[in-house]
């Protein structure tokens, strides 16, 4: 019941059972989680950080507490340290995957420092447990990525990113739409011409329009006027 309240953000009932549980079981596994929790939604962050420290110091297994520990540090600001946390309660079982840490380190990873080669690392090696488990959710997120570092102008990363998702969930349509456009940003013009033309060049039949008009957009800004016009 505690957990249940907990979970609606209830902290008077969550407070209630945790007095109950306390008296009962002076000793339940349960109660410095819940009492962690607790600090974390009364925004004590410290505390909360405290208690979740030494919980997972003598349970390496329980992903809540270091969910709960990253949220504190990003409600602080200690971005590092929260990815830290998030990171290592998507690694702790194989069998359990923690979806919304994985999610928060999707969220906090604006705010890491751009210059350290450390956060990137980590991703990947979160990512290649994660791919194992959900392959689709790992596609989704890698595609939000995509859509932020494009938002962001960082361009061929998005397209390396939307790339990334397409090969997670090859059947997903919205991914593949969206691939000439990220490809076209890139302005990579010599390598996009590369890539397109096999799915232009006569005696194809079968081209699509949509890459038949970002082929001579491409041809275009490499000034190849003429074979493009052949070929559309």
């Amino acid at each position: 019941d505690a957990m249940i309240a907990l979970s609606a953000n209830q902290i008077s009932p969550a407070q209630q059972w945790l007095q109950k549980l306390q008296q009962r079981e002076p000793k339940h596994p349960a109660i410095p989680y819940l009492q962690g929790k607790i600090f974390y939604l009364q925004k004590q962050y410290n505390k909360s950080m405290a208690t979740m420290q030494t919980l997972t110091q003598t349970n390496k297994q329980y992903a809540r507490a270091f969910y709960i520990l990253g949220l504190s540090h990003a409600a602080r600001k200690q971005y590092p340290q929260a990815f830290q946390a998030f990171y290592d309660a998507t690694l702790v079982s194989d069998q359990a995957p923690h979806l919304p840490s994985f999610l928060q380190l999707f969220e906090i990873e604006e705010h890491l420092p751009k210059e350290s080669k450390r956060y990137e690392s980590l991703w990947k090696e979160s990512e290649k447990a994660f791919k194992v488990r959900n392959r689709q959710l790992l596609a989704h997120y890698t595609f939000l990525r995509a859509q932020r570092a494009r938002s962001q102008e960082r361009l061929a990363e998005a397209y390396t990113l939307l790339t990334q998702a397409i090969q997670l969930d090859s059947n997903n349509p919205r991914y593949k739409k969206q691939e000439l456009p990220y490809l076209f940003s890139t302005r990579q013009y010599p390598k996009i011409a590369k890539k397109l033309e096999p799915l232009v060049a006569p005696p194809r039949r079968d081209i699509q329009r949509d890459v038949a008009l970002f082929y001579m957009r491409t041809l275009y800004h490499t000034r190849e006027w003429i074979e493009g016009k052949r070929i559309a």
